[in-house]
């Protein structure tokens, strides 16, 4: 299952470094607790992402090399971000299709990291603050389609930017285990019985 991070949760950066560690280090054990459930094993961002600010003159790639920051929550955050882009236009080819055609408005923000959580049908991950203090989000998607008709809806998105929110999802994550072990036996299997 993927986690996809959400970019709008950080386009208002906080008034200092020290907050700006603490909002870091809170999203990063987030993330190490979904990890550890089971929910994912990567984090999707963009490739910008390690030079958004946390704070003024503050980057994430600054807290990665800050002294006074845990190394090891480092060590596990690098490991995550490198992993899988958002889309990779090459191994994702008609996912990236849909998403070039498509765009995704939060509150008539752009966004593009919610709008892929939608198509690959994921969980959206945020820096915790009051706006994304929820467990769902709605989304305007507009679409243009092959006859060149656009077409708007709105969708709800799962999110999380807490442990709390991690509740209300159970029964989408009991599925998806089921449906991901299902697909790794199949492949144990079709490995196992096909000619080498």
């Amino acid at each position: 299952m993927d986690l996809i991070f959400n970019e709008l949760s950080l386009s208002e950066p906080v008034n200092n470094q020290v907050l700006a560690r603490q909002r870091m280090n809170q999203f990063v054990l987030l993330i190490q607790h979904l990890f550890s459930l089971g929910v994912s094993k990567d984090l999707r961002v963009a490739d910008d992402f390690i030079h958004l600010f946390l704070a003024n003159e503050y980057k994430i790639v600054q807290w990665l090399n800050d002294h006074d920051v845990d190394i090891e929550l480092k060590r596990f955050f690098k490991a995550r971000i490198s992993r899988k882009p958002y889309i990779d236009e090459h191994y994702e080819s008609s996912l990236y299709q849909n998403f070039i055609s498509s765009e995704f408005k939060y509150k008539e923000k752009v966004c593009k990291g919610l709008g892929i959580a939608h198509l690959v049908d994921g969980i959206a991950i945020s820096f915790f603050e009051e706006e994304w203090n929820t467990h769902a989000l709605n989304l305007t998607f507009i679409e243009l389609n092959t006859l060149g008709e656009i077409f708007e809806e709105i969708i709800e998105i799962r999110h999380i930017s807490d442990i709390k929110h991690l509740d209300p999802h159970k029964f989408f994550f009991e599925n998806r285990s089921k449906l991901d072990f299902g697909i790794r036996n199949g492949e144990i299997i079709w490995n196992y019985y096909s000619p080498h």
